[in-house]
């Protein structure tokens, strides 16, 4: 291989790396986005949810508490889950488990399935939360556009409100 062959190769190989690096900040900042969207559109949804489910504003509560479980389990075990799996195979963990949930949500006829769906959205999303942020202080990088990132969650919500 010639000198110019290899500096092509050099070349090709550090453009792909600028990407990859780029395009997981690119990734965070739509997950928060992402997330935005899903936490506020329970508020939206409210309305539906309790006629569908015949519920009280009671009842209905524990709906969030559910979830709100789910987000303190992904936070209190966020180091054990991260080292055991990863932080790649983590967050494909709370993607699925967000996914999941959405799903549940969309087609469950029953109230007692979308309360436990919610342990998971919560752990989803505390998981992608956490997860996001580790990745991006680890990025000298990076590290400065974590409070931009934390924006894109307020532009999630506000787009759904």
């Amino acid at each position: 291989m010639s000198i110019q062959g290899l500096a092509q190769l050099l070349t090709q190989r550090l453009q792909l790396q600028w990407v990859l690096r780029h395009f997981g900040g690119v990734t965070a900042f739509y997950a928060f986005i992402a997330i935005g969207l899903v936490e506020a559109s329970l508020g939206v949804l409210l309305p539906s949810i309790l006629q569908a489910f015949q519920l009280t504003t009671v009842t209905v509560t524990l709906l969030f508490l559910s979830q709100i479980s789910g987000y303190l389990v992904a936070d209190l075990g966020l180091s054990v889950i991260s080292h055991t799996l990863g932080l790649g195979r983590m967050m494909l963990l709370a993607a699925g488990l967000l996914t999941t949930t959405l799903v549940i949500y969309a087609t469950t006829p029953m109230w007692g399935l979308m309360v436990a769906a919610g342990v998971l959205l919560g752990l989803g999303i505390g998981l992608i939360d956490a997860g996001i942020n580790t990745y991006m202080v680890r990025d000298v990088e990076q590290a400065d556009r974590i409070g931009a990132m934390h924006g894109c969650y307020g532009i999630g919500a506000l787009t759904m409100g």
